[in-house]
């Protein structure tokens, strides 16, 4: 104990007065010198290092013990390193004896002995690599590796290596611990991961004082699939001889795909010609999906189109049923119906109007889906969805979309089945003066509620009342709709003076005609033609009373309410619900002419009503 202590007494004296340390020494030659106390060879002398073996230092490197702190720390091993464990920082531990930690290249250094040295080459070729294995985006990596060649090299070695990829992200480029060899050689990575998507995957490698980067394309494959069943085939749309293919399709099912890309393909029919079947350019799943084929073209003649399909590495053929045309022997325009009205004071477009055509003589054949035009009032369009006649009578329903700012009659010209006629829609509220002349009214009586209904009939579309020839709010002559359903007696100031001839023209509009630009008041002549040439309807229960607003008479599209009317004498109100009279500009025979109509058959007529009457207006367009 007092050796120890004296030793240790004598350390901390030489260390406080030189600065340095001596044993056995009084005037120590460096920062710590040791001189043999026996030199005659009686006892042991020397310095002796920590003691350990190789798979010591092994476990020491596995927990990060030795590093650049450590640098030039001194051990003793006492046993080599096993073969498994020489690899790393304890790649030189292959026998017994003295070894310093060399921290620049990471590795425990024999003391009178060089050792492996660490690797040095002269160049290192990224640009020349040999690429072994393919890589797909979300595809896990399996036998991808590359090898990159070098030169001058010096038979060191080097560590293993893990380097991740930039671009595509996702990959690892692993090089095993080994050796360069002395000239050239190749140093081979081991790709592993999953790519995140498809381009250029880069590497950048540090090798032996040189560095470079190589690239690994990610590319999605070809397709390729184990099966194509054209056997399962789904259909869409129905093929005609002489028609051409509009909204024909068909799918063909795969099993087995591998994700990867294919081309278009467009392939030509054979059997029945005139089709081609055309593939867009795309991916396939993993695993099962379908292909989706669409068909154009006009086919030549009925049969089976036959269309050969061929995609990765897989082919099969798959059929299309061509039928022959439909024919009818009368298109019916003559007798073609409107659902509903187009209203273009009230409805933003046609949508839910239809066109009912029918026809005779079908032979149970498919027809096409048209698109027609309108001429006259342009605007709007009539479509017939893809379909079969009857075999024998049917009717055909276009529908009617668009719309259009004027009025009048919009003409479609059908051609189906080997015939051809004009169906007419009429636009705007209307009825014929003719066979086949349409003429657009307004839609309600002068001074109703324009935003209700014009074809339901109700108070708010029996407008207001005038006598002949007054203009609109003329005091005595005039009676607001307002009014009108308020007060069914005598109206104050009432005027019995009849207004001159001419207030209101056949022949012109004049400054008298209460109706808006574009309309006038309907000539005697144009109210016969509309009793004449329409089909009529009567509505309601026509009976006399204040209240009833639910009467009308229909002449084609136009509704007319039996608003009644106001005596000339005193302007109380008369038979309303159960008369209907409108005027005309007409004038003959010292009175002006009127439409009227009650319930009973044959009272429809146009004839002369005394002018101190009041009653309502209908507008007709000029």
């Amino acid at each position: 104990m007092k050796k120890n202590l004296s030793a240790a007494a004598t350390l901390l004296f030489s260390a406080a007065v030189y600065s340095q340390v001596g044993i056995n020494t009084q005037t120590p030659r460096a920062t710590l010198d040791v001189t043999a106390k026996i030199n005659d060879g009686s006892r042991a002398e020397g310095i002796i290092p920590p003691r350990l073996t190789g798979d010591a230092l092994h476990i020491a490197e596995l927990n990060n013990v030795y590093g650049d702190a450590q640098n030039g720390a001194l051990v003793f091993v006492t046993a080599a390193a096993t073969a498994a464990n020489q690899i790393g920082q304890t790649l030189n531990l292959t026998s017994t004896g003295l070894y310093y930690f060399n921290s620049t290249g990471n590795r425990w250094m024999r003391f009178g002995a060089e050792g492996i040295p660490f690797a040095a080459i002269s160049g290192l070729n990224c640009s020349s690599p040999s690429n072994n294995g393919t890589l797909s985006p979300g595809t896990l990596a399996s036998g991808v590796s590359t090898s990159i060649p070098y030169n001058g090299g010096n038979g060191g070695t080097y560590s293993s290596q893990s380097i991740p990829s930039t671009g595509v992200t996702g990959l690892t480029a692993t090089l095993s611990a080994g050796g360069v060899a002395n000239g050239n050689g190749m140093v081979t990575y081991t790709i592993s991961g999953t790519p995140s998507v498809a381009g250029n995957a880069k590497f950048a490698v540090t090798l032996g004082g040189q560095n470079c980067t190589f690239t690994r394309t990610v590319a999605i494959p070809a397709a390729a699939v184990t099966a194509l069943n054209c056997n399962s085939a789904g259909y869409i749309g129905t093929l005609i001889s002489g028609s051409s293919a509009t909204g024909i399709s068909s799918t063909i099912p795969y099993s087995g795909g591998n994700g990867g890309t294919y081309a278009s393909q467009s392939i030509a029919s054979t059997g029945v010609t005139g089709l081609t079947a055309t593939l867009s350019g795309g991916n396939i799943a993993n695993g099962n999906g379908s292909l989706n084929y669409v068909i154009t073209g006009t086919p030549l003649s009925a049969g089976t189109a036959v269309f050969n399909i061929n995609l990765g590495s897989q082919s099969c053929s798959f059929t299309r049923t061509v039928t022959a045309p439909a024919t009818v022997s009368v298109l019916d325009c003559g007798n073609a119906a409107q659902n509903k009205n187009f209203d273009i004071n009230q409805d933003a477009n046609a949508l839910g109007v239809t066109l009912s055509l029918p026809y005779i003589g079908g032979n149970s054949s498919a027809y096409p889906t048209q698109t027609i035009s309108s001429t006259g009032v342009s605007g709007f369009t009539a479509t017939l969805a893809q379909g079969t006649v009857n075999n024998g009578s049917g009717t055909l329903t276009f529908n009617i979309s668009g719309t259009s700012t004027q009025r009048g009659v919009a003409r479609f010209v059908v051609s189906i089945g080997g015939q051809s006629c004009t169906l007419n829609m009429n636009v705007g509220c209307g009825a014929y003066i003719a066979p086949g002349q349409w003429k657009a009214f307004m839609c309600h009586n002068l001074g109703a509620d324009t935003s209700a209904d014009p074809y339901t009939p109700a108070a708010a579309i029996h407008g207001a009342k005038y006598q002949w020839g007054a203009t609109t709010g003329l005091t005595g002559r005039y009676v607001s709709q307002a009014q009108d359903q308020s007060n069914s007696g005598n109206i104050s100031g009432w005027s019995n003076n009849i207004l001159p001839s001419g207030t209101w023209s056949n022949s012109v509009k004049t400054t008298s005609d209460p109706c808006p630009s574009g309309y006038r008041v309907p000539t005697a002549v144009q109210w016969t033609a509309i009793t004449d040439n329409n089909t009529v309807v009567k509505i309601g229960s026509w009976s006399d009373d204040s209240s009833n607003y639910g009467t009308a008479i229909k002449y084609g599209d136009l509704l007319l309410p039996a608003a009644g009317l106001r005596y000339g004498s005193s302007g109380s109100l008369w038979r309303r619900g159960e008369r209907g009279v409108y005027w005309s500009s007409t004038y003959e025979n010292g009175n002006p002419v009127a439409l009227s109509f009650t319930d009973q058959t044959g009272t429809d007529a146009v004839y002369n009503y005394g002018s101190g009457y009041a009653v309502p207006i209908r507008c007709i367009s000029q």
